[in-house]
């Protein structure tokens, strides 16, 4: 009967330490050989991997936790699966906090978001990325990147601005109504009444992938300047790509 008991207490701690800590991948740009051999890497250190398709919520390669303890060790081995690809990514952890619209990676769970590095080394052209940056606020819908659910800003060139949620029927969706502006310094204001102010950042990403050969993608992002409640605690991004 002991002998029985150890054999299971050793088979649920193997087990466990299978299943610690799961990585949400996110590597939609690498080529798929790249995001195998990470994928692979990673499983082999016992993380648990969830291949994702969601928004990057930077302009870099980034790895996003909850600090608790064990997580040292955690990094560590990303770490050390990345360098063995040739990757690195920057360790930013985020907070749980009631009501405020920032994603959360809770004990457990790790957010690993990998942009390629070095892009243009692998082109055999000359950029093309455009000399006027092709979308303004007004262009595009921004969807939230880093809130548990998808929410939607509408701005208008007439200040008008709609705040939805998509996952509700058709002509339910519209949380907020309210105004918007651009105002000094790279800052958007948005406004319901109470007033939302969000920094302003422009870049763009010219890539390869499995797909063509080449990509280049012109993001906006509008990061809150503070902890607002939902929906307005969410940064926000709008794209535009296209592929030669």
């Amino acid at each position: 009967m002991y002998f029985s008991r150890v054999i299971v207490v050793f088979f649920l701690l193997g087990l466990s330490a299978c299943t610690r800590t799961t990585v949400h991948l996110h590597a939609g740009e690498l080529p798929q050989t790249l995001q195998d051999g990470v994928k692979a890497g990673l499983e082999s250190e016992g993380f648990k991997v969830s291949p994702r398709a969601n928004a990057y919520p930077y302009d870099e390669s980034v790895v996003l936790y909850f600090p608790h303890e064990g997580i040292d060790a955690d990094l560590q081995a990303i770490d050390k699966v990345l360098t063995s690809h040739g990757l690195s990514a920057e360790n930013r952890y985020t907070l749980y906090r009631d009501k405020i619209g920032k994603h959360v990676y809770t004990a457990g769970n790790i957010g690993l978001y990998l942009l390629p590095e070095n892009a243009k080394a692998s082109f055999n052209e000359e950029s093309r990325v455009r000399d006027e940056f092709p979308i303004s606020e007004s262009d595009a819908e921004f969807i939230s990147t880093d809130c548990d659910i998808e929410y939607v800003y509408e701005l208008f060139d007439d200040g008008r601005a709609l705040v939805s949620d998509f996952s509700f029927p058709v002509g339910e969706s519209t949380l907020a109504r309210g105004t918007w502006q651009a105002s000094e310094n790279s800052v958007t204001l948005i406004s319901d009444g109470e007033d939302f102010r969000y920094r302003k950042r422009t870049f763009h990403r010219e890539y390869a992938n499995q797909f063509s050969d080449h990509n280049i993608s012109y993001h906006i992002i509008l990061e809150p300047e503070d902890y607002y409640r939902l929906p307005f605690g969410c940064s926000y991004k709008s794209t535009f790509s296209e592929a030669f």
